[in-house]
Parts: structure tokens; sequence; C-alpha cells
């Protein structure tokens, strides 16, 4: 018999853990903010609205519309109720990135508050420094045990200035979770 066979069978190597869930996307049907910018140059007077933030293209962008520079702004987003999370990873495209000469003519988020939101309020509330650079970065927060996860809600604290505007820009978020609870894959792709 061979040696790690045998030490096996009698329970002296452990057996590999129970692998951690992977994460999975939850999505949201529509996002509210504090504010939004709203013009009369084009048609379309909701071109910058939060629900923007949700929809995975990076040529739309929730832009705050509050004077200056949107230091206090808020956006929050509901999701599918989590009765267990261990923890939730959001991949974010900071600024308008539309395009280079839109992301550095507009402000971005540099500075964030990120809470994670449930039946009973805020489950996690952390401060987090965003890059000024055009594609993903990622942010995972830790869920405390038996918290549920209903929702998220992304405040400005600081930004990186525009070179020609004071907006400021977010052009995506996902939203990842880490859970023991079952995935239903239908209800989030129909939202």
């Amino acid at each position: 018999m061979r040696p790690a066979l045998w030490l096996t069978l009698f329970g002296l190597v452990a057996a590999p853990a129970a692998a951690e869930p992977a994460f999975r996307q939850l999505f949201s049907e529509r996002a509210s903010a504090s504010s939004y910018l709203k013009n009369n140059w084009n048609r379309f007077s909701e071109n910058y609205h939060p629900s923007y933030l949700l929809d995975g293209d990076p040529k739309t962008a929730w832009v705050e519309g509050a004077e200056g520079d949107g230091h206090g702004e808020h956006v929050s987003w509901r999701l599918s109720s989590l009765p267990r999370a261990s923890e939730v990873k959001l991949r974010v495209r900071n600024g308008y990135q539309k395009s280079k000469p839109l992301f550095e003519a507009n402000a971005a988020p540099k500075d964030i508050v990120i809470e994670l939101l449930g039946p009973r309020g805020t489950v996690v509330r952390r401060a987090v420094t965003l890059a000024r650079k055009m594609g993903f970065q990622e942010v995972v927060l830790a869920v405390p045990a038996g918290a549920a996860v209903d929702g998220v809600r992304l405040t400005i604290q600081s930004t990186y200035p525009g070179r020609v505007y004071q907006d400021t820009c977010l052009s995506d978020v996902e939203t990842w979770v880490r859970s023991d609870v079952a995935y239903n894959e239908d209800a989030e792709a129909a939202k």
C-alpha cells in the first residue's frame, strides 16, 4: 500500500477543505442618486442618470449634478436580498470611460465611502481610494458573519479634477458576492 493512501485511510492526513464558494454577479434594475447632471443641449434629458452606472457600458456614466466637484454626493442600488454573504466585491470603472479625452476632461472620484446595506441599515462601511485610470479596479469587502446584505451605497469624499469640467463621473460598477446561498441565475439575468 502506498504511504499517502495508508495515511489518508487512517485519518492521519486531513481531507482537503471544502472550496470557498465562487463570486457570483448580482444585478440591479436601477440606481438612485442624490443628484445627476441634467442638461438642455441634447434631446436626452437623462443622459447621466444613475442607472447608467449599472449598464456595463463604459460609454455611459452617472454624472453627479451638484455644484462644484460633487463631494458628498452618493449613488445607491438594491440587490437580491442575501441572508448570508462572506464577501462583496465591487468592480469599478472610475471616471467617464467613453474615450480617453472625455476621461481626462471630467472629474473622477478619488476617495469614496462604500456602504453595504442590510434590512436594518449599514452592515459594512469602508473608506477607499480609487485610482484615476481606465479599466476596472476591484474592492473586496468582508461581511460580518450572520449579516444580511441587500444594497450598496457609494459616497464621493474627494475627486481627481477634470481638465475641462468639474462634473464627477463613474462609468460602471459591478457587484459580485461570495455566499453559500443558492444563486438564482435566471432571476439575476432578468434584471
